[in-house]
């Protein structure tokens, strides 16, 4: 009966330590591979100058554009950003918008909420309605910097290209400053 006791309780022992060291380890590769369930909510200032024959320059300060990131997996993050004018003057209102998806992709596995480098393909419509509207469809790459500030805030920096394409020759190079607020 002894003996039952004592292999009961050493095997009990065995598990539980095998259990532990189980978790531990899962824990770990958990931590590195689970996906950040932090969203990122941001606010940009802008400039965005147009290169070639279409040249214009429109900067925007505080805000040019809105964003919120949701993460899908920790290196990358799906971004819908967007931006809304509305300009009146002598009886005529024209009103401007962009809105794009973009899928930031971080270099550093770590880097969703912390400093790093990230590169940022996009797709998007711009245009604007008044006397003669227009839309365009246009692709963007860009390459960022994300730096934390204090706690949840973090600062961003990017300067990305945009192609138009609707009309091959227009080009534009958007700089964008921002704050990036992490929801946890």
């Amino acid at each position: 009966m002894r003996i039952r006791i004592i292999v009961s309780l050493a095997a009990l022992a065995l598990c539980a330590a095998s259990a532990s060291a189980q978790r531990r380890t899962t824990t770990r590769a958990s931590t590195v591979e689970a996906t950040p369930t932090a969203l990122e909510l941001g606010v940009d200032a802008t400039a965005d100058i147009g290169l070639g024959g279409d040249s214009f320059t429109d900067i925007n300060v505080p805000s040019g554009s809105m964003r919120i990131g949701f993460p899908i997996t920790p290196r990358v993050s799906i971004e819908p950003k967007g931006r809304l004018g509305v300009q009146s003057a002598n009886s005529k209102t024209v009103t401007s918008y962009r809105i794009e998806v973009g899928a930031l992709y971080h270099f550093d596995e770590a880097a969703m909420q912390r400093s790093g480098v990230y590169v940022r393909p996009a797709l998007g419509l711009s245009g604007f309605s008044g006397d003669n509207s227009q839309n365009t469809v246009f692709g963007a790459i860009g390459i960022g910097l994300k730096k934390p500030i204090l706690g949840q805030l973090g600062a961003r920096y990017e300067a990305a290209w945009l192609h138009n394409f609707n009309n091959g020759s227009a080009n534009e190079l958007e700089l964008s400053a921002g704050l990036s607020w992490f929801t946890h």
